[in-house]
């Protein structure tokens, strides 16, 4: 088969070149609408929503569960009143307000015509901080929040003057913004949440934790009341306490301190207080052999006001030739003091009719 190849014509080539050139107007026709449009929407957006000022800033939405206000916030994110909507580049508001030490994730989104929305979620700070290598104060306003990162509180809320005050050792690193590293801290931090989360038989509020060495834990209680605690097994420890409270209800004197950090016996010692006089009345006190005394009443006057009974016992049968000789009446006075430790010790008439026994049977 022969391939023929035909020249083409003079008038062949002519329609073919202006075909080409109708073709490129027509694309250069619509190329130029499609500009012309673009300039125009661009014009009227500029009219419409640039010149508009509905679309400025003149405030915006915030939300957050801690202390910081909206002023601060609109100043930390570089926001301003105559600034456009659509000029605020969002991720870099969200991104100053996160690296913020008190913030712990920031959403910030715009609500058409002209309004954003910020919503915070700072850290909340559970105990202010003193010492440290640094010898902080507590004027200076550092706090730490639950897991231990160090926030300063310029703005203090109602909720905040309250809280517990954590003192540490002055081997300790305290940055702000950053997590304090030392475990005694972060066991003192899970002390505080272990002890708010329980259920107590009387209410024990944390005034204050002192950390003075790697292994110590002291905790300070609105009563007064000092508990001394070990790093670890905490939650096995404030069982062993909460029995100790439990059982010390009833005691007349208040608990002072309780020191959990051996494994076997606890020491606990007491509130002292001043004296208290006991003056009981007129107890019947028998001279003859094998009379035992009558019960008497004892009445408490002071602080621990109370009435204490002696339990009566029956009377020894008196041989026939005993001579019994009448009951004299004698006022006997019984005071109570605190004792070493600050426990206190009672002396009443029991101890008296007990020696006046003794003495009968030495008698017979």
């Amino acid at each position: 088969m022969l391939a023929v190849q035909v020249t083409p014509s003079g008038r062949e080539r002519f329609l073919r070149r202006r075909s080409a050139v109708v073709t490129a107007g027509k694309v250069g026709v619509v190329v130029a609408g499609l500009f012309g449009l673009t300039v125009y929407a661009q014009d009227v957006w500029l009219t419409a929503v640039r010149g508009n000022p509905a679309f400025a800033i003149g405030g915006f939405e915030y939300r957050t569960n801690g202390a910081m206000s909206a002023s601060s916030v609109a100043a930390e994110a570089g926001l301003r009143a105559d600034m456009h909507i659509m000029d605020i580049d969002l991720d870099h508001v969200r991104r100053r307000l996160e690296a913020l030490p008190k913030v712990k994730s920031a959403v910030v989104e715009r609500r058409l015509p002209g309004r954003l929305a910020i919503q915070l979620e700072e850290r909340l700070p559970v105990a202010w901080m003193t010492g440290g290598s640094e010898g902080i104060r507590l004027q200076e306003q550092l706090a730490v929040d639950g897991a231990g990162r160090v926030i300063p509180c310029r703005e203090v809320h109602a909720s905040y003057v309250h809280l517990p005050i954590l003192a540490v050792h002055e081997k300790v690193r305290v940055v702000t913004g950053e997590v304090v590293q030392a475990p005694e801290v972060l066991g003192a931090l899970e002390l505080l949440g272990l002890m708010r989360g329980r259920q107590w038989t009387e209410p024990q509020s944390v005034r204050g934790i002192d950390v003075p060495n790697t292994w110590t834990l002291a905790v300070t209680v609105d009563s007064k009341a000092r508990y001394t605690f070990r790093l670890g097994e905490l939650t096995e420890q404030l069982d062993r306490l909460q029995r100790i409270l439990a059982e010390t209800k009833g005691y007349p004197v208040e608990v002072a301190t309780v020191n959990l950090q051996p494994m076997r016996n606890v020491p606990v010692t007491f509130m002292a207080g001043a004296a208290v006089e006991v003056v009981e009345e007129e107890v019947p006190v028998v001279a003859a052999r094998g009379v035992a005394a009558r019960p008497g009443k004892v009445e408490t006057k002071g602080a621990a006001k109370a009435a204490v009974k002696v339990p009566a016992k029956p009377a020894a049968k008196v041989p026939a030739k005993a001579a019994v000789k009448p009951e004299a009446k004698v006022p006997v006075k019984t005071v109570v003091k605190p004792a070493a430790g600050g426990v206190r010790s009672v002396r009443t008439a029991a101890d008296q009719r007990k020696r006046d026994q003794q003495t009968i049977l030495k008698g017979n």
